[in-house]
C-alpha cells in the first residue's frame, strides 16, 4: 500500500479543530498529487496510490462525520467516494494480472496454453477498462472539486461548534483518541464472531475488513503520539486488513478462474479430436493454489481473531493511551 505523506507542522497536542484542518488539507493535497498524474503517467502503482489515498480521505470523513453538517457533508463527500469507486475495477484487474502473471513465471509444468488464454483474457479486459476509465467524465471533472473541498474545510474546520459523543471540541486531538479508536473497534468486533465462524463467507470478511480500515488509517495519525504497545495495536490491525485482504483478491481471481474454466469447457465439447482440446490442467491446479492460499490466510485471521478475544484487543487498545484518562465527565493527561 502507498506510504501515507508527512504532515508537516501537525502536533496531535493541538486543538481538534487545528488538526483537523491540516489533516484534511494534506489527505486532499496527497490524493490530488496521485490524480494529477494519472493522465499523464498511466503507471498501475499511481492509479493505486491514488485510490489508497482516496480511501484514508474517506477514512477521515467517515470518522469526523458527526462534526459537519449532513446535508452538504453528503454533497462533498459524494464526489470523493465515486471518485474512489471508478478507480476500482481497473485495480481490480491490475491485481488479478499481477497474480495470475506470477503464478505463470514460476509454473513448472509445459502446458500453459490454459492460463496464457486466461492472462490474454483479462489482458485485454484490462485495457478496455482503462480506455473507459480516462474518457470518463466523472474522473475528468473531478480536478475541479479540489476547490470545493478546500472551501468546504475552511468553513465548517474552522468553526467546530458541535460536541458529539465521539468528539469533544474543546480537547485536543490527541485526547479525542481514547473516545473514537475503541469506538471504530467496536464496529470491527461486532462482526467477529459470524466472521470466525464462517469461514466462506465472503460478504461477511470483507464487510469486517472495510470496517477495520478506518481504524488502521486514523490509528496511522497517532503513531508517535502512544508508545510502542500502540504501534502493536496498530500493525495487529494492518495485518487484519492486509491478509484479509489476500483473502479477497484469492475470491476474486477464483470466481474468474472458475467462469473462464467453464468457458473452456464448453469449448472443449466442440471438439471433436483430442488434439484439438485445451487441456485445463494447469487452471485446476491454479484454483487448487488458490485454494490452499485462501485457507492460509484465513488461518492466519483466525489466529489474530483468537488473539483480540483472549486479551480483550479493546481494552489493551485504551491501555496504550494513558497519556489521557477519564475525569468525571472530562479527559485530562494523567499525572
Amino acid at each position: 500500500m502507498a506510504k501515507a505523506f508527512e504532515i508537516e507542522g501537525f502536533d496531535v497536542n493541538d486543538g481538534i479543530r487545528e488538526c483537523l484542518l491540516k489533516l484534511f488539507r494534506a489527505k486532499t493535497d496527497e490524493m490530488y498529487f496521485y490524480y494529477d498524474q494519472l493522465f499523464d503517467n498511466r503507471d498501475i502503482e499511481i492509479l493505486h496510490s491514488a485510490r489508497v489515498s482516496s480511501r484514508r480521505l474517506l477514512a477521515l470523513f467517515k470518522v469526523f462525520r458527526p462534526v459537519f453538517p449532513q446535508k452538504k457533508f453528503l454533497k462533498i463527500y459524494s464526489p470523493l467516494y465515486n471518485f474512489k469507486n471508478i478507480l476500482g475495477p481497473v485495480r481490480e484487474n491490475d491485481v488479478l494480472l499481477k497474480m495470475i502473471g506470477d503464478y505463470i513465471s514460476g509454473y513448472a509444468q509445459q502446458d500453459v496454453k490454459a492460463l496464457m488464454l486466461f492472462f490474454a483474457k483479462l489482458k485485454n479486459d484490462n485495457i478496455s477498462a482503462r480506455a473507459r476509465l480516462f474518457r470518463n467524465k466523472e474522473l475528468v471533472n473531478f480536478a475541479g472539486h479540489r476547490e470545493k473541498l478546500d472551501a468546504f474545510f475552511e468553513k465548517h474546520l474552522l468553526n467546530l461548534k458541535k460536541d458529539t459523543n465521539l468528539i469533544d471540541i474543546g480537547l485536543s486531538f490527541k485526547e479525542n483518541a481514547i473516545l473514537v479508536l475503541p469506538h471504530l473497534y467496536e464496529n470491527v468486533k461486532k462482526h467477529q464472531d459470524k466472521v470466525h465462524n464462517h469461514p466462506r463467507n465472503k460478504v461477511l470478511l470483507h464487510k469486517m475488513r472495510i470496517k477495520a480500515k478506518p481504524l488502521r488509517y486514523t490509528m496511522e495519525f497517532y503513531l508517535k503520539a502512544f508508545g510502542d504497545e500502540f504501534r502493536n495495536c496498530y500493525e495487529e490491525i494492518k495485518s487484519f486488513v492486509e491478509k484479509t485482504g489476500d483473502i479477497h483478491d484469492a475470491d476474486v481471481i477464483t470466481e474468474h478462474v472458475m467462469n473462464y474454466l467453464k468457458e473452456l469447457r464448453i469449448f472443449n465439447d466442440t471438439q471433436k479430436g483430442r488434439k484439438e482440446k485445451i487441456s485445463t490442467k494447469s487452471l485446476r491446479e491454479y484454483l487448487g493454489i488458490l485454494k490452499s492460499t485462501r485457507k492460509e490466510r484465513f488461518n492466519e485471521v483466525s489466529a489474530i481473531l483468537n488473539k483480540w478475544e483472549d486479551d480483550d484487543f479493546g481494552i489493551r487498545l485504551e491501555n496504550t493511551m494513558q497519556s489521557v484518562q477519564i475525569c468525571e465527565n472530562n479527559i485530562c493527561p494523567k499525572p
